[in-house]
Formats: structure tokens, sequence, C-alpha cells
């Protein structure tokens, strides 16, 4: 087998790299975020599009996810109003629990008897 001469084609350009037209660095804006992620991810705040308000996304410990509006314009506003609607939410989950369990428990109870 004979060895194949490969043509001498360069892998990077040695040429200045030309800046585009009409972009600089300072032209560009920064985005604020859409999406935030809180609880370790059990909680996200993010703003639908052509919406002023932010959103509230967050899991229950069934693993269902509820979706609730904040109700608030600012991002400083929507993040605390995020947490306190998804510590709502367990609080109900968790007194809804207690009481199906204290129900169940009396209901064996008076099995018993």
């Amino acid at each position: 087998m004979k060895p194949v001469a490969l043509a001498a084609t360069p892998i990077f350009s040695t040429a200045e790299p030309q800046p585009r037209q009409g972009l600089s660095l300072e032209s560009l804006k920064p985005t604020p975020p859409t999406v935030i992620h809180r609880r370790d991810g059990e909680v996200i705040p993010y703003k639908r599009a052509g919406s002023p308000y932010w959103q509230a996304r967050y899991k229950l410990r069934t693993g269902a996810w509820v979706r609730e509006s904040t109700a608030q314009a600012a991002l400083e506003n929507a993040i605390p109003t995020a947490c306190e609607l998804y510590d709502e939410a367990r609080f109900r989950s968790r007194s809804a629990f207690l009481k199906a369990e204290h129900v169940l428990n009396t209901s064996v109870e008076r099995s018993r008897d």
C-alpha cells in the first residue's frame, strides 16, 4: 500500500478576524433572566412572553408542578412572593396529609372497639 500525499491546507486561518459591521460590545445590551431557580429547583419564577407579571412554577410533594401568577411586575418582589406561594402550598399539603392521617387513625380505633 502506497502512502497518500495530503494537500497542505491550514486548519486555522492566519488572517486577522474581521469585526462584524455595526456590532460592538458597547452596543450589546444585557437581557434580564427569564427563568430563575430557587429552593433547589423546587420554585421557579419565570416571565411569560407578553405578560408584565412574573409567574411561579413550583413542585408539590406528589411530584406535580403547579403554575400560579405572582401578580408582581418587579423581579425583586416576585421571588419572595413565589417562595411564599410554595410555602403555603406545602403547608396546605402537609395539613391535608395530617388531617387524612387523623381521620384514618380515628376510623381504625373505632373499628377496634
